[in-house]
């Protein structure tokens, strides 16, 4: 190798060197889950585009220093950051999706004028939402399942559903951004913050009724009108029980069960609560579903009731009685101990 060459090596390597030096190779996450399983898939782990109006927590991290550091959105009518603390390894910026459009989070040295990064972030308004039985989501029971047009509600319960943001086919993500309206029925809204953050409606049947309304807004605005059936007891002729298989299960693995009950015109009836028992012994408390530490040495037969309609299932492993409606750690109330376990419970290792 010539000197020429050699001297064109080393300027070329102290070039890249210096470039190197000079981006802080900023990874950035949010403080927003939406996959149920309290895991994170990595560096840049953002659940954009978010909805209009929601909150968020950026946490910015790289190889060095970040004191050093300073972050700022680039345009504040989109997405607009009211606080940054930094300390030796993050900057964390509180932010607000403020109006649909496109903005950069922009990383720079407090010394230098100069851009060092920009990570694109995106803020939809919807202009539809879906509801998505709860209990069927925490059972994983697909998207065809969960998904509710018009909810048919059993008098007296309580339900309870996901409400998931649209801007026309793409997902927004977000929470504490839903405004309810009701007639002939109870209903409200409720924003979980640990765990999973989420918007939810719940609704809580008071008389037998095909002419209940419910209108779902975002931040005030109309975007959807749900007629609600309520139905006597009487009127239930079905019961199930549904979930997750053990196929391929391995022990320590969490496997969740849902009872469904129908109507005699085969529509699924939103509410109901079950007494369960385990090899004819009454289990504790009375909910919609049963979660279960897989074991495959301990067989079990597992009955559901209601009303005197019944189910059983064959099943491996012991658990415990939950319901939907404890949905985690919301801005409606303390947490009761019953939802404090299904948090809890989402903590374990889920099959996959």
């Amino acid at each position: 190798m010539t000197r020429t060459t050699l001297n064109h090596f080393a300027i070329s390597l102290a070039t890249l060197v210096a470039a190197s030096g000079c981006t802080p190779n900023i990874q950035v996450v949010d403080d927003l889950d939406f996959r149920f399983d309290l895991r994170r898939a990595g560096p840049d782990r953002l659940e954009t585009p978010y909805v209009e109006g929601t909150a968020v927590e950026l946490r910015l991290t790289a190889w060095r220093d970040m004191s050093r550091f300073e972050a700022r959105s680039s345009n504040p009518d989109v997405f607009d950051c009211i606080e940054s603390r930094v300390d030796d390894s993050a900057i964390i910026l509180e932010c607000f999706a403020t109006g649909p459009g496109e903005a950069m989070i922009e990383l720079s040295r407090r010394d230098r004028d100069r851009v060092f990064e920009a990570v694109p972030i995106r803020v939809g308004r919807p202009d539809r939402v879906e509801l998505h039985a709860a209990g069927a989501v925490f059972a994983m029971l697909g998207e065809q399942s969960s998904r509710v047009e018009d909810p048919v509600m059993l008098e007296d319960g309580l339900a309870t559903f996901e409400v998931r943001w649209f801007d026309g086919g793409e997902r927004l993500f977000g929470n504490a951004v839903l405004d309810v309206a009701s007639e002939g029925v109870s209903a409200w809204p409720e924003s979980t913050f640990m765990f999973e953050n989420r918007d939810w409606l719940k609704i809580q049947a008071l008389e037998p009724t095909d002419a209940a309304l419910i209108e779902l807004r975002h931040l005030g605005r109309p975007l959807a009108l749900h007629q609600i059936d309520v139905v006597p007891a009487e009127q239930i002729t079905e019961l199930i029980i549904a979930g997750e298989s053990e196929v391929g299960a391995q022990p320590g693995d969490t496997i969740t069960l849902l009872g469904r009950v129908f109507d005699e015109r085969g529509r699924s009836v939103f509410g109901a609560e079950y007494d369960w028992f385990r090899n004819s012994l009454r289990e504790w408390g009375s909910g919609d579903m049963y979660r279960y530490g897989f074991d495959p040495e301990q067989a079990v037969e597992l009955e559901a009731n209601f009303d005197g309609l019944t189910d059983q299932v064959d099943i491996r492993g012991f658990g415990t009685v939950r319901s939907s409606n404890d949905v985690g750690c919301s801005t409606t109330g303390a947490l009761g101990l019953s939802g404090w376990l299904l948090g809890v419970g989402l903590l374990i290792r889920r099959r996959r």
